[in-house]
């Protein structure tokens, strides 16, 4: 495996890759299942639960989910507007 350092990787933009492939895989629970609970998401990916905390209210903040509830018993599912904009994308 080359060496990260010289080829121009940094330690942030390693977090930061994985930081995008979290929350693409995240979204793409959605597609098999309408509504997700942070714990769901992460036992389902393998993923901490501050991880997916983390990256769900990230989505959440940028439009792509919802939250409904307040509590430990909230859900998440599709923003309806980021299905639409991704629909555009696909036919364009």
């Amino acid at each position: 495996m080359p060496d990260m350092k010289n080829i121009g990787i940094t330690q942030q933009m390693l977090s930061q890759i994985t930081e995008i492939k979290n929350a693409r895989a995240i979204m793409e629970l959605f597609d098999d299942k309408r509504e997700w609970g942070i714990s769901e998401v992460a036992e389902t990916l393998g993923l901490n639960i501050n991880t997916a905390a983390k990256t769900i209210k990230a989505l959440v903040k940028d439009g792509y989910l919802t939250k409904h509830g307040m509590t430990e018993g909230a859900w998440y599912e599709k923003n309806i507007l980021s299905v639409h904009a991704s629909m555009q994308t696909t036919i364009n």
